[in-house]
């Protein structure tokens, strides 16, 4: 009770502690959870460290079917080898809808590799992909409890996945994802019933992701010579299977930190040190408040001392204090980061984290929340630990408990708030120019008054995996869309802007696939009837493939100037033809389109854009009003003509931006909420500094009142004395930030290093911030008489 006695009497105090802490602790519990997603937790398989990945120079680090059945074969290095490739929107139909999901095409010995037990039924196996065998799926635990309310007699029922039939075997255990921390599959099918078997037969279509575990006694190093050795054999025998074999093994970390996630990753790396800046700057901050309680109240422990208590039990009953309130502000901050954490992941993760809170109770996080508190009240209670033990009770009651004059620590805690206060409000500036630099930048293509209508064909049956079934319906939706009110034009392609850009290598003459690899990677997207009118592309000659010619074989493509460039430069193009794919159908050129962006932040690359009906393509809309007042019309006018035409997504183009950039995204709103709560905490911090100093100084200030001291002059000298750690601190975080720049300036989008215009904007809020926090207390003190701070009050 005395205690709790003590903590409501200094309530404003006990307030602003826990208040701070709880902020600063839900802040680093989701980002500690971000950081443990993708580079800490261990995959919920088999002995995850054992495992190995292949990576060769392809364009997507993957190795084609036939490839890895003569590695399975062949290599000796390897206990088990096993694949998946990722599946991306497909429709699984349950109770008449149909839910669009993303998974994984796997071999048959992926779950009995990783050793995974089923919850319900039972996983793959190496059978169900063999001759003659039915398509089955295996579904995650999340969407069975989620949408199939956990219900095992589903177990052989019958699932409808893009139209086509799979029989329901089993459900992966619960926590199992994928392989992958940066998404979440949540049906796996065996690669067999899904993919062309042109695809599964070609030996350069790099389609899988290939692991594996080593043999005992072999290293790392001696199975890669290996693979390579076994790569220089296929090369000999196959001359035109691509490039040189150099392969490389990859650990699990290895694997994330290297590929497409890397800028994820940095992200929430970058987000994670923010977060750790804001707790700095929240402890310094607590550290002088508390410090300031403390001299607050010397009289009271002068006079505990003075009856005969022992400076021990003062020590004791002080540090209790400060160990409940940070108990109960990480209390809070835990309950704000569990309420928040669903929120985070929905509104701005969007789908890039699968994050699940009850990771923080694993044991080796489990010891750092315990510890947290902890540290807490260790590092809160230095400051006035010092003052208890200095205390002298006659010294203290002959004085009155007169403030110390002593404020270097608080100044120097001044200095890292305000230094970390420059680093986190310039990171926000970064992100918020980086958005304003996109939004302004010309990608080569039509950025306004874009919608876009995402379609799946096959949710209306497998005779749409057909192209020749599929441009007849593509032809109907078109013609359709056409009529729809203010729609000035519609074009048809596979791929969103400056999304999910297609990757393929050619076969030029002229151009070695296997001496040039890099000179042979293209991208890839499918094009038909309206693209390049509606996307604003400038067609500089020929034309563009007609509905007519979008069917098998692919024998038209219109490529662009920087194809031209690499290819045929100076050279008549129209009627050239090459092969996008080895051993695939010969293509021939019928236009030339002006370059643009494929990919942000990167330089336009060559780009083939060949006529083809795929079963999943997105319709480009040109409205003549703004898309906000054209979707809502357009979206019930396409529920009425149909409820069941197979559209997955209507959007507008800023609306597909928002998940093209959403690490970014990401990264400004975190970084927003931080720098708003890191000048709060350091205003406050210098507010309590400048009351310090007046109340420490109180005669000084009297005796120059009565010697004649103008209010100006006392005003400045008060403002010199508290605004020497502000000054050193801008200085010091503007040289934090030029350090830290270059490993955030990938994560940007055409931002200097110290671009003078947001450097003068950061210091500028700093300073105003400062100034405001200083001037309240000094004013009313500079313009007070002599005698009211000669007496104690002002």
């Amino acid at each position: 009770m005395y205690i709790i006695r003590k903590i409501l009497n200094s309530r404003l105090v006990s307030g602003s502690v826990v208040v701070i802490l709880s902020c600063a602790t839900a802040a680093v519990l989701i980002g500690l959870l971000m950081v443990d997603t993708v580079l800490l937790k261990k995959l919920d398989v088999d002995d995850p460290d054992a495992l190995v990945r292949i990576k060769i120079p392809s364009p997507t680090g993957g190795i084609s079917n036939p490839v890895f059945k003569e590695l399975q074969r062949s290599a000796d290095s390897f206990d088990e080898l096993f694949h998946y490739m990722a599946l991306n929107q497909f429709g699984i139909g349950v109770d008449g809808n149909d839910i669009i999901l993303d998974g994984a095409s796997v071999s048959g010995t992926y779950f009995e590799s990783l050793g995974l037990v089923p919850t319900a039924g039972r996983l793959l196996q190496e059978a169900d992909g063999g001759e003659g065998s039915s398509p089955v799926i295996v579904i995650g635990h999340s969407f069975w409890i989620r949408e199939l309310a956990g219900d095992k007699d589903l177990m052989g029922q019958t699932i409808q996945m893009d139209g086509a039939p799979f029989t329901l075997v089993g459900v992966a255990p619960e926590g199992f994802n994928g392989l992958d921390p940066l998404s979440r599959e949540d049906f796996w099918i065996p690669s067999e019933h899904i993919i062309d078997k042109w695809q599964l037969t070609n030996r350069s279509y790099p389609l899988f992701h290939s692991l594996g575990r080593l043999t005992d006694g072999y290293s790392r190093d001696a199975a890669q010579q290996e693979l390579n050795q076994i790569g220089e054999a296929i090369r000999r025998e196959f001359p035109n299977d691509g490039p040189n074999w150099i392969v490389t093994l990859l650990s699990q970390d290895e694997w994330v930190r290297s590929g497409g996630g890397a800028r994820t990753i940095n992200t929430i790396l970058l987000i994670f040190g923010l977060v750790l800046a804001l707790l700095v700057i929240a402890l310094s901050n607590l550290m002088a408040l508390v410090a300031t309680r403390t001299e607050s109240r010397k009289v009271e422990y002068a006079t505990q001392l003075a009856v005969g208590a022992r400076r021990g039990q003062i020590v004791k009953a002080y540090l209790l204090e400060n160990f409940v309130l940070c108990l109960l502000g990480f209390g809070i901050g835990f309950v704000l980061a569990w309420a928040a954490q669903a929120y985070f992941v929905a509104e701005l993760l969007d789908g890039v984290l699968v994050l699940n809170f009850g990771d923080l109770f694993r044991t080796d996080l489990l010891i750092f929340l315990i510890l947290m508190p902890i540290a807490y009240g260790v590092v809160l209670s230095v400051g006035g630990l010092g003052t208890i033990y200095r205390l002298k009770p006659a010294v203290e009651l002959r004085s009155g408990g007169k403030a110390s004059r002593s404020y270097g620590g608080r100044k120097l805690l001044i200095f890292v708030q305000v230094a970390l206060a420059i680093v986190v409000v310039s990171a926000c500036s970064w992100f918020v120019e980086s958005l304003k630099n996109v939004e302004r930048h010309d990608f080569g293509f039509e950025s306004e008054r874009l919608v876009l209508v995402s379609t799946n064909l096959k949710l209306r049956g497998p005779k749409f995996s057909y192209a020749g079934n599929a441009i007849t319906e593509y032809r109907k939706l078109k013609e359709w869309m056409e009529t729809v009110p203010n729609v000035e034009t519609v074009g048809l392609g596979t791929h969103l802007p400056l999304r999910h850009v297609g990757i393929c290598k050619v076969d030029v003459d002229g151009f070695d696939r296997r001496l040039e690899p890099d000179e042979c990677i293209v991208r890839l997207v499918y094009v038909g009837p309206g693209y390049f009118k509606t996307m604003g592309v400038e067609l500089l000659e020929g034309r563009e493939p007609r509905f007519e010619e979008m069917n098998y074989p692919m024998t038209k493509v219109v490529v662009n100037e920087a194809f031209v460039d690499r290819y045929w430069p100076g050279q008549a193009v129209l009627g050239r033809a090459f092969r996008p794919w080895q051993g695939g159908p010969e293509v021939t050129v019928t236009g030339v389109c002006a370059n643009f962006s494929q990919e942000l932040g990167e330089e336009v690359k060559p780009q083939i854009l060949v006529g083809f009906a795929q079963t999943s393509m997105v319709f480009h809309l040109k409205t003549s009003i703004p898309t906000e007042s054209f979707l809502p019309t357009f979206r019930r006018l396409l529920q009425e003509k149909d409820p069941f035409v197979p559209v997955l997504e209507t959007t507008s183009l800023q609306g597909s931006y928002r998940e093209t950039f959403s690490a970014m995204h990401l990264s400004f709103y975190t970084a927003a909420v931080i720098a708003g709560l890191s000048v709060m905490i350091a205003a406050s911090g210098l507010f309590a500094l400048v009351r310090h100093f007046i109340e420490s100084s109180q005669t000084e200030i009297g005796i120059r009142m009565a010697l004649g001291a103008e209010p100006s002059n006392i005003l400045k000298w008060i403002l010199r004395e508290c605004g020497v750690p502000v000054v050193f601190g801008c200085l010091a975080g503007t040289a934090l930030v030029y350090l830290i720049f270059p490993y955030a300036s990938g994560l940007l989008f055409e931002v200097n290093r110290l671009e003078p215009r947001l450097l003068l904007w950061v210091l500028g809020t700093l300073l105003a911030v400062a100034l405001a926090s200083l001037l309240g207390p000094a004013i009313r003190t500079a313009y007070s008489s002599p005698v009211a701070c000669l007496g104690g009050r002002r």
